[in-house]
């Protein structure tokens, strides 16, 4: 093997995991939904579902029309006025944050609170999530050989 070889390999070896969760979140479901989209199944017995190609979009565009376009007029509705009102957001702030004004630094903060809080946010939702887990651990742990009662919220405040 050559060493331009090599480093080629090195490059893939480096991208490899990126286009593996690009194709497990984005392009599987796309062909799931597709498949899916040509099935007649109500989403939740656990029968296999039966396949009947395009009548469900048949039965959408001649049958249910109506519903159809009235669905596609709001979602259309929606969509423009988020990302406008979005898009317009984002100038003002860009434009606060860029200017050497007095209030440049509030504009900043601002600008960065949703990236920053949505991080303290999952933090928080996690660890409420896990605290269960550990509760039951230690309700537990008088069934095992090892204590497990570390794990449990602190019973006094330490400030």
């Amino acid at each position: 093997m050559y060493l331009h070889d090599r480093k080629y390999i090195t490059n893939y070896a480096f991208i490899l995991p990126a286009i593996a969760i690009f194709a497990l979140f984005y392009i599987y479901p796309f062909f799931k939904v597709i498949t899916l989209s040509m099935q007649q199944w109500d989403g939740v017995a656990f029968k296999p579902a039966a396949f009947v190609g395009l009548s469900n979009f048949k039965n959408l565009i001649f049958r249910d029309a109506q519903k159809y376009w009235v669905s596609m007029a709001q979602a259309g509705y929606i969509t423009f006025w988020a990302l406008t009102f979005q898009n317009i957001l984002a100038l003002l702030l860009a434009l606060a944050c860029d200017k050497a004004i007095r209030t440049g630094t509030i504009y900043r903060v601002i600008f960065f609170i949703p990236p920053i809080l949505s991080e303290v946010v999952v933090f928080h939702a996690s660890i409420w999530a896990i605290i269960p887990i550990f509760l039951i651990l230690s309700k537990g742990a008088c069934l095992l050989p090892v204590s497990y009662t570390h794990l449990t919220l602190p019973t006094k405040r330490i400030v």
